[in-house]
């Protein structure tokens, strides 16, 4: 698995499984586009129209670089996926659920995978991870 371009961890208090069921029900894809500032935006393009919602003020992950590393993810790194809606919604299921949880980590690796790690609380109980593949990005789905 490549390094990710973006590590975010997600609202607790703010599911974005509830926006993803929205947008998927108009379309078959959605973007997602984060940064390490803290930004993550769900985006769905389709007949014309697009809609989005935006989360802000995310916690960024950063990983420990090697003494003789240099980091690889920084302040402005970016990535923006394409993924399947349905996939992306039951990888979500879990917060619609009464599962107890401390963190969900999102990862983005740029044209290859979304990766959602979720910490079960209390955190020496477990974690679960999911890793959904990604449609690869054309010039088109970046204008």
């Amino acid at each position: 698995i490549n390094t990710p371009s973006v590590q975010l961890e997600l609202p607790m208090d703010r599911p974005l499984r509830v926006v993803v069921d929205k947008l998927k029900s108009m379309g078959p894809h959605i973007f997602l586009e984060a940064s390490m500032k803290g930004d993550l935006t769900i985006r769905l393009d389709h007949d014309g129209a697009s809609l989005a919602c935006f989360y802000h003020n995310l916690q960024p992950r950063w990983e420990e670089p090697d003494d003789n590393d240099e980091p690889t993810i920084t302040i402005n790194s970016s990535c923006i996926l394409k993924v399947d809606g349905t996939k992306l919604a039951q990888c979500l299921q879990w917060q619609q659920s009464h599962i107890a949880t401390s963190s969900c980590l999102i990862a983005m690796v740029h044209n290859e995978m979304l990766v959602l790690h979720v910490m079960l609380h209390p955190e020496q109980f477990g974690f679960f991870t999911y890793y959904l593949p990604v449609y690869c990005l054309t010039e088109e789905d970046l204008q």
